[in-house]
């Protein structure tokens, strides 16, 4: 899902509840400042860490890198991607074929 749009009871409760509390003095909220130093609470409480993910959805997508071995030669090792295994696979220095591991 990327979007749960609230229901009508819900709504009137958050309207009735906002209005209970009045504003709430808050500079903008704007993601892209997460690098600014937080101040540290009263109390001597450590600081937030301002740093880390601003979004809660999942991490980036990492490489996916295959690995390839002359494992009938000389165990010689490359990594590459399927787009270049689509054009053919490479050889080892000594000209054997390579395969996946």
């Amino acid at each position: 899902m990327t979007r749960t749009p609230p229901g009508l009871d819900l709504t009137a409760d958050v309207i009735t509840l906002a209005e209970a509390l009045g504003p709430f003095p808050h500079a903008k909220l704007d993601p892209t400042t997460a690098n600014v130093p937080v101040p540290a609470p009263p109390g001597g409480a450590p600081a937030p860490d301002p740093g880390g993910k601003v979004h809660s959805g999942p991490g980036k997508q990492g490489t996916r890198m295959i690995k390839l071995t002359a494992t009938g030669c000389c165990g010689y090792t490359v990594r590459t991607t399927r787009k270049w295994l689509d054009e053919g696979y490479p050889q080892c220095p000594h000209g054997q074929p390579m395969h996946e591991e």
